[in-house]
């Protein structure tokens, strides 16, 4: 299944918006693939969009991968997949 979610990565005064390809096994629900498809640059005073750029190259996506990952945000996206779907019994949340 896919979904789309967006991560607020105020360290980087950024959005980065991914595609989110996902499937449930055994309770399990897993991320098969996470990839980054756009990115918003946010003012650090105002916090509002100076510019958005689509994510082209297999390098920014991995940067963009490996920080939303580093951040602790699977979890997160784990939870927010299973709510959204109104999956019960997800064990790995």
């Amino acid at each position: 299944m896919r979904t789309s979610v967006s991560w607020h990565d105020e360290k980087n005064q950024r959005i980065v918006k991914f595609r989110v390809e996902w499937s449930m096994d055994d309770n399990q629900l897993e991320i098969q693939r996470l990839r980054p498809n756009k990115v918003t640059f946010l003012c650090p005073e105002t916090n509002s969009i100076v510019r958005s750029a689509g994510v082209r190259t297999a390098r920014s996506r991995d940067v963009l991968r490996d920080a939303f990952i580093a951040g602790g945000q699977l979890e997160r996206l784990i939870r927010e997949i299973a709510l959204r779907n109104n999956l019960r019994g997800v064990s790995n949340i």
